[in-house]
């Protein structure tokens, strides 16, 4: 069964493929822990991934050829030997490659990186890397932003607050409220479409991970990177630092449409009353509908009543007709002998 450490683990490894598309992939947080992707990572924030790069390929074959000729000439040495001495060569590249992504992180502004043991990382513990990949994504996605005097992760918030108007259920007062699925629905569609009530609606229809199915789905097509998977947030195995990143990614994304992000207090009172404006048109513009609709009923119903009472008057006058009609006797066989034009029969014997 995925716990919130796997389901972590399983984001970053994600969020560290995308970046390092399509160059490299990774199938396990393990394959960092000798640090070459951390500082080709680093090194691709900074810029400098291609101009003076320190991060050089290991490849064993070299290294273990690289000994000194006093070595290669002793025919005493095991193969043992021989292995521990480029395995320590490894290790010993290993460390410089981390203590080089350490220094980058500096430079990034990634803060506390000295609650991470740089053992943790060489001993490739899937814990330690995790955390080190939330400060740097933290630092790329987050820290950096400065919207109206609000920074970082509360800038985003104001931010969702702002999109949502009150439409989500109790709000969305941490990044815990996206594993309902109908906040992150109100992120899908915007800024397209203006969310309001009947969207609401229609979304509410549906299970919260169906929910969280369509956001994402949306908002991979905006460019955003399905960094986690829909029943994860759902079902609340999705931790809320990785939800911060991910909604950062879709801020970061939605920033060049160049939206004025918080507005000032004015602004949201002008707002709201466009907003109570707009939901007055709207019920208007409903109950219109609904008085046309009743209208157009009761003119159906009246013209079928007169049309039966124009049949039932229209027969009543047949059967009137018919009854006013004089009845034309009918006449007897022995009448027939009297009229002139008739020449009696003869009978002969």
């Amino acid at each position: 069964m995925a716990t919130p450490q796997v389901v972590e683990q399983k984001f970053f490894l994600r969020w560290v493929n995308f970046m390092l598309f399509p160059n490299f992939q990774i199938l396990d947080l393990g394959d960092l822990m000798d640090g070459y992707l951390l500082l080709r990572l680093t090194e691709l924030f900074l810029g400098t991934e291609e101009a003076d790069s320190r991060a050089k390929p290991y490849f064993e074959k070299e290294m273990s050829k690289t000994t000194t000729s006093a070595t290669l000439g002793r025919t005493t040495q095991s193969r043992q030997a021989r292995r521990e001495e480029a395995q320590q060569r490894k290790t010993e590249w290993a460390t410089a490659n981390i203590a080089a992504v350490f220094e980058n992180c500096e430079k990034l502004k990634v803060d506390s990186l000295s609650t991470i043991p740089l053992e943790d990382i060489l001993e490739g513990k899937k814990a330690a890397i995790s955390n080190l990949l939330y400060l740097i994504a933290y630092a790329i996605h987050l820290k950096e932003m400065h919207i109206q005097g609000v920074t970082g992760e509360i800038a985003v918030l104001q931010w969702v607050r702002e999109i949502s108007m009150g439409l989500v259920p109790n709000g969305v007062k941490s990044f815990g409220s996206f594993q309902d699925g109908t906040a992150l629905c109100l992120l899908s569609v915007f800024p397209e479409k203006d969310p309001d009530e009947i969207f609401i609606k229609k979304i509410n229809k549906f299970t919260s991970i169906e929910r969280c199915t369509f956001a994402i789905r949306q908002l991979t097509d905006k460019g955003i990177p399905a960094v986690c998977d829909p029943p994860d947030l759902s079902m609340g195995l999705l931790p809320a630092r990785c939800i911060k990143i991910y909604i950062g990614m879709v801020y970061a994304v939605y920033n060049k449409y160049s939206l004025k992000l918080l507005p000032s207090i004015k602004e949201q009172r002008d707002h709201e009353i466009r907003k109570e404006e707009r939901k007055k048109e709207l019920r208007e513009k409903r109950n219109k509908e609904k008085e046309q609709q009743r209208n157009k009923k009761q003119e159906e119903i009246r013209k079928r009543i007169a049309a039966q009472g124009a049949a039932a008057q229209q027969q009543a006058q047949q059967q009137q007709q018919v009854q006013q009609q004089p009845v034309q006797p009918i006449q007897s066989s022995s009448n027939s002998n009297s009229d002139p034009t008739v020449t009696p029969f003869t009978t002969h014997t």
